[in-house]
């Protein structure tokens, strides 16, 4: 039988099954409320037994989830997913106490007319990434992603080490797995 592995922060509990071996006391860290927390690799970075479920159900699913303060779609962007992100959009005005983090078309130049929608909810991101991921094989490949899960990273490492009032940026707020960007930003 799979270990169920925890991980909190002082806003968020996440429960995942972990497939590997139970992660050594040596390994666990303390977050600012000093919890116990710990790290586990998913093999190979895929979860076959995950499933796919509709949007508009699992944002009804997190009406009922105060401690939820991001939702991110971070293999979606504006432009080819415009739906989908407004419906997480409108999820997040309604309830008032989250962001949505979106990414950007990767080819958007003309802000002012690309449709990105107005929101206080809403922060978008451009532009995309190129990550260097290791693949099944231990090979180094080379991925063009969009750059949303990383920044959700930045602000989960910033609350998990300097507190949940403290901004995402600055110097500690170095973003990990991103070679470069795919474009300059002038």
């Amino acid at each position: 039988m799979d270990e169920l592995a925890t991980l909190t922060s002082s806003l968020l509990t996440l429960e995942s099954v972990s497939a590997g071996p139970p992660i050594p006391s040596e390994d666990v860290t303390r977050d600012v409320t000093g919890n116990a927390t710990s790290a586990f690799a998913l093999k190979d970075g895929v979860d076959p037994e995950a499933t796919t479920g509709k949007l508009e159900d699992i944002l009804q699913n997190l009406k009922d989830k105060d401690d939820v303060a991001l939702v991110v779609l971070p293999e979606k962007n504006w432009g080819d997913h415009s739906a989908d992100i407004s419906l997480a959009i409108t999820h997040a005005q309604a309830m008032k106490d989250r962001m949505v983090l979106a990414q950007a078309k990767e080819d958007e130049t003309d802000w002012a007319n690309s449709g990105l929608p107005q929101s206080q909810y809403l922060s978008a991101y451009h532009p995309f990434a190129t990550a260097i991921i290791k693949n099944g094989a231990g090979i180094n490949v080379e991925s063009k992603i969009g750059v949303t899960g990383h920044v959700a990273g930045i602000i989960a490492r910033t609350d998990n080490t300097k507190g949940a009032w403290t901004a995402a940026a600055g110097t500690h707020a170095d973003v990990r797995g991103v070679a470069s960007l795919t474009r300059e930003i002038r």
